[in-house]
């Protein structure tokens, strides 16, 4: 789960009753730069907390299962972020709730969804409004499209981005659609370089999801003659 906060100057921790308990949080450079002397930002809070969205998935239909996913993720938003929102209202720090991530499961749900099933205009419907929340899947919907140019820009600022911001896991999934990009637009041994990191990566972290990714990419582009 996650919250999202608007803050100046207020780095967030634990309730002063659980933080001699709790480890220190991990907080971005970037974050802190942007907060020093004052400064205002907003960023998200990743909390270790799950929805059990088991009965979500026993669902028959697809819609059936995001709508379940989606009052899961309020119900337990509700319950287990009521300390962590009362001690933000406390500190008047401006911050949105499970709602926010509830909703953006959900459109990630479907978007990947329709991407399992060839469908891309599903996928970019889905996301509609939300690029900058999900823009790995949102260039696999491009490229699905016949537009590996457009998918080619989302992908390269989504490697910068998680690169500058140290996300190692996005940077995997990022380099897996930069790398099929390039190879779509015939820049195949610069793909072949992009995948090769993110194969590197994924194996350094590790990251199996990430490895099983990529190998399907180049099962993509072999069935595509480009591997």
């Amino acid at each position: 789960m996650a919250a999202a906060l608007t803050t100046a100057g207020l780095l967030i921790g634990p309730p002063a009753a659980a933080a001699d308990a709790a480890p220190s949080p991990k907080i971005d450079s970037a974050l802190l730069n942007a907060v020093d002397g004052g400064g205002e930002a907003t960023f998200f809070v990743m909390l270790k907390d799950r929805a059990d969205l088991s009965s979500a998935k026993k669902q028959k239909s697809h819609a059936a299962r995001a709508e379940a996913a989606y009052g899961e993720l309020r119900a337990h938003a509700k319950s287990s972020q009521k300390s962590l929102s009362s001690f933000l209202d406390e500190e008047k720090v401006s911050h949105e709730g499970g709602d926010r991530q509830a909703a953006y499961e959900v459109r990630t749900a479907r978007a990947e969804f329709a991407l399992r099933a060839r469908r891309p205009d599903d996928a970019l419907r889905a996301l509609s409004g939300h690029t900058g929340d999900a823009p790995v899947l949102v260039a696999w919907a491009e490229l699905l499209s016949g537009r590996p140019e457009s998918a080619l820009r989302l992908a390269r600022a989504e490697v910068a981005r998680s690169e500058r911001t140290g996300e190692r896991l996005a940077e995997v999934e990022a380099r897996i659609a930069l790398g099929v990009s390039l190879s779509r637009l015939a820049l195949e041994r610069e793909g072949a370089r992009e995948l090769a990191r993110a194969e590197t990566l994924a194996g350094t972290l590790p990251y199996p999801a990430g490895a099983r990714r990529a190998e399907r990419a180049r099962a993509l582009l072999r069935e595509a003659g480009r591997g």
